[in-house]
């Protein structure tokens, strides 16, 4: 038996339900099936968590009211409230609340924001240098090798948010991106930013 979207994307859910398919064959899908079950649950509990604690921690920072009881206790049940709703919502999954790359993307981020610096300035010198305006407009297919949904947000929003280049459309396996530089589309075709991308998602560092 072939697996639908095989090939595809190695979504977590995929192994646990060959798993689930190869033990029914052999007479063990109700232990199976609990074992998933529980995994699940555990999984989902944690993402509640976590959707509370950072709802919360968001509402401190907006208000700084900490010194208030009344608001305190007023912003943790409206917290509360809203964790409850996407858990009935069925929002509060691995995709709405990706934890496991939380720790990586925090090592990601400095990198990010030094390269947006870096090319924020070399926009306004190529505005401001007197004469012809020194850019190459094009657009470029990059190449990626990302496996979840997760990286592949990411290494999208990374290339939008650093100035002179904007992703406008994703293929199988390719990005399509308009460069305002020879430049910028070369540090694309490199590939940093793709490989530290990887790793955000736990991949080889290559």
């Amino acid at each position: 038996m072939r697996w639908p979207f095989h090939g595809g994307l190695n979504l977590p859910w995929r192994s646990g339900c060959q798993r689930a398919y190869h033990a029914s064959r052999l007479g063990q899908a109700p232990q199976v099936g609990r074992r998933l079950g529980a995994a699940a649950e555990e999984r989902a509990l944690k993402n509640a968590f976590f959707l509370f604690v950072s709802l919360f921690a968001f509402y401190v920072v907006l208000s700084g009211q900490i010194s208030s009881m009344y608001l305190m206790s007023a912003g943790a049940v409206s917290c509360l409230a809203i964790t409850a709703l996407c858990v009935r919502l069925g929002i509060a999954d691995d995709e709405g609340m990706p934890v496991e790359y939380w720790p990586r993307t925090a090592v990601y981020i400095p990198w990010l924001l030094w390269q947006v610096l870096l090319a924020n300035i070399d926009v306004l010198k190529r505005v401001w240098k007197p004469g012809k305006l020194d850019i190459q407009p094009h657009m470029i297919e990059v190449p990626h090798e990302l496996r979840t949904p997760y990286g592949l947000a990411t290494y999208m929003n990374s290339i939008t948010l650093t100035p002179g280049t904007v992703t406008v459309d994703v293929g199988e396996g390719t990005l399509l991106i308009h460069a305002l530089t020879k430049g910028a589309a070369d540090d694309l075709l490199e590939g940093e930013m793709h490989r530290r991308v990887q790793r955000v998602e736990g991949g080889p560092d290559k």
